[in-house]
């Protein structure tokens, strides 16, 4: 008993790995957590989270996701900064729940981008959303962290300052009804995706002081426009699983890969199929069939009763009416292997050629005897049928 309430126990605790896609965080790490096949912003528990964030930012993957620092611009810590962090989610509960993260006078925070890229548009669209609770978007900084050498270098001979000679340069202010930054009205001249960033700092620009509950910027969640997608389909972050050409998601190492939907050559949604004859080939391929056609169209019987009743009387060969075959050889042996009998270029409709029983002018002994028949297709393909034949009466 002890066992199985242990047993029930566990699988009560693993309920909500498998049933939730409905928190901020679970709604834009890439995964499917709930097993229903619709990920983050295209799950419908994930698009009615408060604060229509999957409206502004669609995919859950663009979200910020990982904090990296916060520096509270006032006494009073907000004891939960990861609250900015995922899907946009913030409603007034009057709770503790992590929907957000006050930066206080001063404050600031650097998030971080795992399963994307935040990239340039390559036009005026706005690129990076910030989610700041209120009816006006209260004054902030933004800096962003290039992910390359080659973006960082544009930045420098653009000459974007990086104040702080932390990595992360400055690129404006939102304020208002401001709540969009275009990359590409501060840096201008490139095509879409050229300039990618994986980090941003938000930091309070206001003068309001460290009075009142949240003080400072009320950060709720930060997602990018432009975006390029660095999870694979898996969702690992930097994983290289691949949708193959059968739909599946798989390594490419994995022997599965293109073949759930191969056809019997191997070939991904290929038409090839095994003929009744057990050959791999298109059902338009002459051949198809066709290997095996003269096995199909031609009996050889195992037995024989040559006692004049008019009844199988002869070991003869038969063919469907459409074959165009030809005997050319026609043999029978004892068991001891001495040739019993011989015919060439056997007519099939003539039963003087087939074998009568009769060996040395006598009744040969009931038995079990060999043939060997040669034959040749009308394509002119040679073939050998070896087998036994019993002799009754």
């Amino acid at each position: 008993m002890e066992n199985i309430a242990i047993y029930i126990l566990s699988l009560l605790f693993c309920l909500p790995l498998f049933s939730q896609e409905n928190t901020a965080i679970l709604c834009g790490d890439g995964i499917d957590n709930d097993g229903d096949g619709l990920i983050d912003c295209f799950d419908p528990d994930c698009s009615i989270l408060p604060n229509d964030g999957c409206s502004t930012c669609t995919e859950g993957t663009s979200f910020a996701d990982t904090l990296i620092e916060y520096i509270p611009g006032c006494p009073l810590a907000d004891p939960e900064p990861m609250g900015a962090l995922g899907v946009s989610d913030w409603v007034q509960t009057g709770d503790d729940e992590p929907e957000l993260v006050f930066l206080g006078e001063g404050g600031s925070i650097k998030l971080g981008f795992i399963n994307n890229i935040l990239t340039n548009s390559g036009n005026s669209a706005p690129d990076l959303w910030v989610f700041e609770i209120g009816l006006l978007v209260e004054p902030c900084d933004l800096e962003l962290k290039p992910a390359n050498a080659f973006t960082e270098n544009q930045l420098q001979s653009f000459g974007i300052p990086d104040a702080d000679a932390d990595g992360y340069y400055e690129f404006g202010r939102i304020a208002g009804a401001t709540s969009s930054l275009d990359i590409d009205a501060v840096i201008s001249g490139f095509q879409e995706g050229e300039l990618q960033f994986d980090a941003v700092e938000i930091i309070d620009a206001g003068n309001a002081g460290c009075s009142g509950g949240t003080p400072g910027a009320d950060i709720d969640a930060v997602c990018a426009l432009s975006s390029i997608n660095t999870v694979d389909c898996a969702g690992v972050p930097n994983g290289t699983a691949q949708i193959d050409e059968c739909g599946e998601c798989l390594e490419p190492t994995d022997p599965a890969f293109n073949q759930s939907c191969a056809d019997c050559a191997g070939v991904p949604n290929g038409t090839a199929e095994i003929d009744e004859c057990g050959e791999c080939l298109e059902p338009t391929d002459p051949a198809f069939n066709q290997s095996c056609a003269v096995e199909k169209n031609i009996y050889i019987p195992n037995v024989f009763s040559p006692n004049g009743d008019g009844i199988n009387d002869r070991f003869q060969v038969f063919k469907n009416r459409e074959a165009d075959i030809q005997i050319l050889n026609y043999m029978i042996f004892d068991r001891w292997g001495e040739l019993v009998y011989e015919q060439k270029n056997i007519e099939f409709n003539s039963m003087a050629n087939w074998w009568n029983g009769i060996m040395n002018g006598k009744n040969a002994s009931l038995g079990v005897y060999v043939y060997l028949i040669e034959i040749e297709c009308q394509n002119g393909e040679l073939r050998q049928y070896t087998g036994e034949v019993t002799l009754i009466k």
